[in-house]
């Protein structure tokens, strides 16, 4: 039956490229004629598709194939876009008459297989013909493919050759033509990085770009009558294995067979794609048309592509905590061991077992609730709920994830941690339940209490019971605090794990290519993350008889105090006060830099808390006669009751204005002082109420 090509995607491709109307298909007569060899068939004819659908052929053993295209064998191979075989045309139900005009010229036996434009469209064929019936052999079938693939490398070369000139076509003249395209040839081959030679039959340099001779290492004036012979052997210096791509290369050279792209490494390390096409020039003879392509960064970043990966999933292992990643549609497509182990899968492949028939039936609702905003939305969320795990044993996982972006912004999917809280949870519990106890036996001791003040009149036996009772009163307060103690260790404990996860993501991105200002922000997030967790390491300060570290190292105080304000700036900036760091000499002390800034956000946190907008808070510095470092925080807040300044430093003190406001829990300033002391330094106040504060520091001096 009829195939229709001319309307086809062939001919569209091939006339959009201006390559069927403009390409003699007599360039690939030695094409044709190395298929009659490599087939044993005596017929062979490469063909492209032109813009009016019909062939543009160059036949070896014939003089022209009389069937329309539409009607033969290579219409067939278009249509399909892949390889056709016949072993006789005159049995064929395929191909009835006219294609019958062929076989009374004889013809019976067709191979044909398709030639590709570099998009992978159809353009044409390559066929093989006999007058004897038969089939072609499976080898003798591959090796009109490669043909094949010659043919389409050969129509690269033709389409790259003639983009370079098509600006010369609306020429006055052809010598003006000619001047104009040798211009913008040149311009545009010094332009590329793509490295180009092109040489004739005689091996005489006609081409050689930029990008070439940076390659060989030779400057311009050097280049003109080099023949290929002194290129080789600035070659021979520049590449490693010069002698076997030499060899190889003139090989195709006798043949006139491209060389498909093969990757070269050069001495200094760079690696290249390198590709070779013989082409005939303008005046009929051969030329040879190299091409090289510098892909080193390309072949780097996909190798700190794959190095991140690993790195990734080692980190991943390694974790004590479950670590998975989903798309953007919520399906998951990586678990780390201890996830999967927490959720009762074997990983996201695991079709038999899906990670949310763990969860326990009455809180499934609720976390596909949860999933489904944060995919609706592309928020993070955090989520908890109970899982039966691989070993069927109830546990309570907290789910903490986060949305992932490309750099335009689009949502990618998210990655998250878990982190079983069973433990935890059955402690928070218990701990709920002993402070309700706790405060119903306050409760009764201070109805006890009460009742024995309105019998102080009675027996002395009645007095001892309420000394006893009031003793025992004390016993639970000192367990109170104890127990507040054990919660501030634990809450200290439960930050510490998000923020190392956090650390440790930050970490994967360190040996990524970042920009200045992405680097920049990377740092301040690293930077305030081991502020953090040093932080929450402080809060353990809090219980009694704990241990100061202190590193005791000469500090630049005015280093650590920019620092400071530098992190504060945009609280500030967002509550309208103006932070102060008046220009000065340097000053040093003897001390450590991160237990010194930790002071210093302290004070900056209180001064900023307690400072309404259009306020101001001064950080100064100033050497004593003595060595002593001094510094200072001033705010224009609303000041400090007397009656407070003497429990300013008491641990869980507020005073009134932060019970008022809502403001602080009462450890901040009480940590200070002891990190101060700890480096034998003093620390005071001094505050009027309604016109600021003033924090001092001193410091002992640094060595001599």
């Amino acid at each position: 039956m009829a195939v229709d090509v001319s309307a086809g995607s062939a001919a569209t491709a091939l006339d959009a490229a201006a390559l069927a109307d403009a390409i003699d298909p007599g360039s690939f007569a030695g094409l044709c004629e190395l298929a009659t060899v490599v087939c044993a068939r005596p017929i062979a004819g490469v063909f492209l598709v032109g813009s009016d659908g019909e062939r543009r052929a160059v036949w070896h053993g014939i003089d022209r194939i009389a069937t329309p295209l539409s009607d033969a064998p290579c219409g067939l191979v278009v249509a399909r876009g892949e390889p056709v075989l016949s072993d006789d045309l005159l049995t064929d139900e395929r191909f009835p008459p006219p294609a019958a005009a062929d076989v009374a010229a004889g013809l019976r036996a067709y191979a044909g297989v398709p030639v590709r434009a570099p998009d992978g469209t159809v353009v044409g064929a390559i066929c093989t013909l006999d007058r004897v019936p038969g089939t072609l052999p499976h080898e003798r079938l591959r090796a009109l493919e490669l043909l094949a693939d010659q043919a389409s490398l050969q129509l690269e070369a033709e389409r790259r050759l003639r983009e370079t000139a098509r600006a010369t076509r609306e020429a006055a003249s052809a010598e003006l033509a000619l001047r104009v395209s040798e211009r913008r040839l040149t311009a545009v081959l010094e332009g590329i990085h793509d490295a180009v030679l092109l040489e004739d039959d005689e091996r005489v340099m006609l081409v050689a770009n930029r990008a070439f001779r940076a390659f060989i290492g030779v400057e311009r004036s050097q280049v003109a009558g080099l023949l290929g012979d002194d290129v080789g052997e600035h070659m021979r210096a520049a590449f490693i294995d010069f002698d076997a791509m030499n060899a190889q290369l003139h090989e195709a050279r006798v043949n006139g067979r491209p060389v498909a792209r093969t990757e070269v490494r050069m001495r200094d390390g760079r690696t290249l794609l390198r590709d070779y096409t013989p082409i005939t020039l303008e005046d009929g003879r051969r030329g040879h048309l190299w091409h090289l392509r510098d892909v080193t960064e390309q072949r780097r970043a996909e190798e700190a592509l794959a190095s991140s990966e690993r790195r990734f999933h080692a980190l991943a292992s390694a974790a004590p905590i479950g670590i998975f990643a989903n798309d953007a549609t919520g399906r998951a497509v990586f678990f780390s061991d201890h996830c999967a182990r927490l959720f009762g899968v074997d990983g996201p492949e695991d079709e038999e077992h899906d990670w949310a028939d763990a969860v326990h039936v009455e809180d499934r609702p609720r976390v596909r609730d949860a999933w489904g905003r944060a995919i609706a939305e592309q928020t993070s969320f955090v989520v908890r709920y109970r899982v039966h795990d691989r070993d069927g044993e109830l546990r309570e996982l907290e789910i903490d994830a986060v949305p992932v972006r490309d750099p335009e912004g689009l949502m990618q999917g998210f990655v998250g941690t878990v982190h079983d809280v069973t433990e935890l949870a059955a402690a928070t519990r218990d701990l709920a339940r002993t402070r309700a106890h706790a405060d119903v036996q306050q409760q009764h001791a201070e109805e006890e209490r009460a009742r024995r003040l309105e019998l102080e009149r009675t027996a002395r036996r009645a007095a001892e019971r309420a000394a006893a009772a009031l003793e025992a009163r004390n016993d639970e307060l000192f367990a109170l605090a104890q127990a507040r103690d054990d919660l501030v260790a634990a809450v200290s404990h439960e930050l510490r794990t998000p923020l190392t996860s956090i650390q440790m993501f930050t970490e994967l991105f360190a040996g990524e290519t970042l920009s200045d200002a992405q680097r920049e922000w990377l740092d301040v997030i690293v930077r305030n993350v081991d502020r953090l967790l040093v932080r929450v390491g402080d809060l353990l300060l809090l219980k009694d008889g704990t241990a100061v570290e202190i590193a005791r190292e000469t500090v630049e105080l005015r280093v650590v105090a920019e620092e400071a304000l530098e992190g504060f700036q945009p609280r500030a900036d967002d509550e309208g006060v103006a932070l102060e760091l008046p220009s000065g000499a340097d000053v040093q002390a003897r001390c450590d830099a991160i237990r010194i800034a930790q002071v210093l956000d302290v004070l900056l946190d209180n001064a900023l808390k307690f400072t309404p907008r259009g306020g101001r808070v001064a950080v100064s510095l100033a050497q004593e006669e003595d060595g002593l470092a001094r510094i200072e925080v001033r705010d224009s807040g609303i000041g400090i009751p007397p009656t407070d300044l003497p429990h300013i430093f008491d641990r869980f003190f507020r005073g009134a204005a932060s019970r008022e406001l809502g403001r602080g829990v009462g450890f901040g300033l009480a940590i200070a002082e002891k990190l101060v002391r700890a480096q034998d330094g003093e620390i005071s106040v001094d505050s009027t109420p309604g016109s600021g504060t003033t924090f001092t520091v001193l410091l002992p001096p640094a060595e001599g």
